[in-house]
């Protein structure tokens, strides 16, 4: 099956440049009664409505805090990623995790959770970024193999598995009746998906990150230090590390040049195998992951379609049809990052 071909899909990859907007006067005298902190509170903008959200504090000249505003229903998940977010920052990778004063509970549900603020920059396409990036992932993998919750988060991260590969059997036996599922989806699915696509991302299964992409890798201004953040998925993530290595080449050095792209991928690849991380075992291997990825993201959306919660955006689904597209038409390319 051949999809229909749009703008490069690694431009969908880079999250947009968001702007910090100081609030106004009445929230900021809220969120100083709330927080009982000083300074001058700027929100990131986003389609989530105040007082829920992000936010930075500065005092005056420079920021110093980080500030997420939640409903107390959600304190759990976050408390249980910054466990492990500690963890790992105690064996020498670098993590922003919760200051102690967290969380602070307010108002009937709501709840602040304080950060330091770190000043750093996303990745570059450079060698010495994508260097970094390959070795500071095979770092997170080494400790992520002895997690001490790692029982509990294979037997979460086996669960949804088996749910998702179930999905896929039935879609292959009977079409949905959910019409909200575009049709060149099931059509995917149906005709071009293997039944065992999705076996190649539990090959050999550990703990990983499980949602590493571009916004969470923060490097420092100079570029010689990666802080990992935002690990509320690796409490469910149960994968080969292979998977989390295709799932970040793709996120960061991925770009619409092929030389570019496979001489950035080497950078990532070769760090990554030199600084312990295990390689591919075969030339589609990478080309493979970054299929069965791509399925398990569609599955996912048709799951959030059957549970009638919200409405997928058109824009989710184009997004993976095209990264799916994208690992067929590359797998020549791909098959290259390993030599």
């Amino acid at each position: 099956m051949t999809l229909p071909a749009r703008h490069p899909a690694h431009l969908e990859l880079r999250p947009d440049i968001k702007k910090w907007v100081e609030v106004d006067a009445s929230l900021a005298i809220k969120l100083n009664e709330w927080t009982e902190i000083k300074g001058i509170f700027l929100r990131l903008e986003s389609e989530v409505q105040p007082p829920l959200g992000y936010y930075k504090i500065n005092n005056g000249e420079i920021d110093t805090l980080f500030l997420k505003i939640l409903k107390q229903e959600d304190i759990e998940s976050q408390l249980q990623a910054d466990r492990i977010a500690r963890w790992l920052n105690d064996r020498g990778v670098k993590t922003n995790y919760l200051m102690e004063e967290s969380p602070r509970l307010f108002s009937s549900n709501l709840a602040a959770l304080i950060y330091p603020y770190l000043d750093g920059r996303y990745a570059l396409h450079t060698v010495s970024d994508m260097g970094l990036l390959g070795a500071s992932l095979a770092s997170l993998h080494q400790q992520l193999h002895t997690c001490p919750w790692q029982s509990e988060i294979k037997i979460q991260g086996n669960e949804r598995q088996k749910r998702l590969t179930s999905l896929l059997n039935q879609l292959k036996k009977r079409l949905p009746d959910n019409t909200e599922i575009p049709y060149e989806v099931i059509s995917l699915i149906v005709t071009d998906v293997e039944q065992d696509l999705l076996d190649v991302l539990t090959d050999q299964s550990q703990v990983v990150h499980g949602d590493l992409n571009y916004g969470n890798v923060l490097f420092n201004q100079a570029g010689t230090e990666i802080t990992f953040l935002d690990f509320e998925d690796t409490g469910m993530a149960w994968f080969s590390s292979l998977m989390e290595l295709s799932y970040a080449l793709e996120r960061f050095s991925f770009t619409d040049d092929d030389e570019q792209t496979l001489a950035l991928s080497r950078c990532v690849y070769q760090a990554y195998t030199e600084n312990g991380g295990a390689g591919y075992q075969y030339e589609s291997q990478l080309s493979d992951i970054l299929r069965a990825l791509s399925i398990r993201a569609l599955l996912l959306l048709i799951m959030v379609c059957q549970s009638g919660r919200w409405t997928v955006p058109e824009s989710e689904w184009k997004k993976f049809l095209m990264l799916y597209q994208q690992a067929v038409n590359r797998k020549p390319l791909l098959s290259k990052v390993m030599h």
